[in-house]
């Protein structure tokens, strides 16, 4: 189980009441440019540490890396790359009930 998603629905939920479900999905976009920066949008959970001038360094970085990732395909329109995503959910005890977050 991934440890950020897990920590960040801790953090919000204010407890270990969380529950983590792996799912089999994909991404898709109109370019490799596009995917790239769609992919970027969880740079926090990947390079919180770094700098900004590190996080442009890591962009061609993984717009190479995507190209050999083994279901990575181009199809009339654009890219996709299949992927699993990580689907929390979390409960907070609030007033005696416990109260969706």
């Amino acid at each position: 189980m991934p440890s950020w998603p897990v920590e960040q629905l801790e953090e919000r939920v204010s407890g270990n009441n969380v529950e983590i479900k792996p799912s089999g999905t994909y991404t898709m976009a109109a370019s490799l440019d596009e995917m790239t920066e769609n992919m970027m949008l969880a740079r926090q959970m990947f390079f919180s540490r770094r700098t900004k001038e590190g996080i442009e360094i890591a962009k061609p970085i993984l717009r190479e890396e995507l190209q050999e990732v083994r279901t990575f395909e181009s199809f009339e329109g654009g890219w996709r790359t299949e992927m699993k995503a990580w689907i929390g959910a979390g409960r907070k005890m609030g007033d005696g009930h416990e109260v969706p977050v």
